[in-house]
């Protein structure tokens, strides 16, 4: 059963704390990316830079910091920006958006994630 099947009407997230928003975030992109066969793990820490290692077929690893922007925060465009740590260490964000659960947004962008459609 697809994770974001249960959460995509307001209702389901309405409620939720801060800490809870953002770890269905990070299972949701979790998913997104297994879709994309990317094999994946997630960070042991919260203090870490990142959230998810994904690994790539062809063994390309890549780091992401997993956002959940609210609708709020995405009709006045408030996405964050990466950390100098971040970017050091090349850190990708990647945005889980409330109102479209099933859209998922990379920066700076990573073409391999994407399936045809939405390049």
């Amino acid at each position: 059963r697809n994770l974001n099947d249960s959460m995509t009407s307001e209702s389901n997230l309405e409620g939720l704390t801060g800490v809870a928003k953002g770890a269905w975030a990070e299972l949701s992109a979790l998913q997104w990316l297994v879709e994309r066969g990317y094999w994946v793990a997630q960070g042991a820490t919260t203090h870490a830079p990142f959230d998810v290692v994904a690994v790539a077929p062809d063994g390309e690893i890549f780091l992401f910091d997993v956002k959940f922007i609210n609708k709020d925060s995405r009709q006045r465009n408030r996405f964050r920006t990466r950390t100098p740590l971040q970017v050091a260490l090349k850190i990708r964000l990647l945005y889980v958006i409330e109102d479209n659960p099933t859209r998922h947004v990379v920066e700076p962008p990573l073409d391999s994630c994407l399936s045809p459609e939405e390049k």
